[in-house]
């Protein structure tokens, strides 16, 4: 069972929301501030497949990342979770506007949102 979950989000808060209800339920958590720094983790850790990710970040925001991972294998290992400040109908615009695959992406979301679901649904990944 791989319990493995890669947090992508500039916001320390989020992040420590998320690592420490994650961790509560027996993930190894791995931290990222950005899109860039997500993509170095992902490759120096090919166990990583589950990714919390919110979209706008610095250096490289969410859907930049979402770019950049569709034009390499790795879309197909991972299950992205969007956690955002923007609405769902926003990012499907987004995304359809600017021809961004979302096959990887698993669910959707808004900050803010209860972490019971979140690690519910992330839990049912897991199996």
């Amino acid at each position: 069972m791989n319990k493995r979950l890669l947090i992508v989000d500039d916001d320390f808060i989020s992040r420590l929301m998320l690592r420490r209800t994650m961790e509560s339920n027996g993930f190894e958590i791995y931290e990222a501030e950005n899109g860039e720094q997500a993509l170095e983790i992902i490759q120096n850790n090919e166990d990583i497949v589950l990714v919390s990710l919110d979209l706008n970040m610095p250096v490289m925001d969410g859907y930049t990342f979402l770019n950049e991972i569709n034009k390499t294998d790795l879309k197909s290992r991972l299950k992205i979770f969007i956690t955002s400040c923007y609405s769902r109908n926003d990012f499907v615009k987004t995304t359809n506007n600017n021809n961004i695959d979302t096959t990887a992406v698993k669910e959707y979301f808004e900050k803010p949102f209860y972490m019971e679901r979140f690690s519910d649904i992330l839990l049912s990944f897991t199996n």
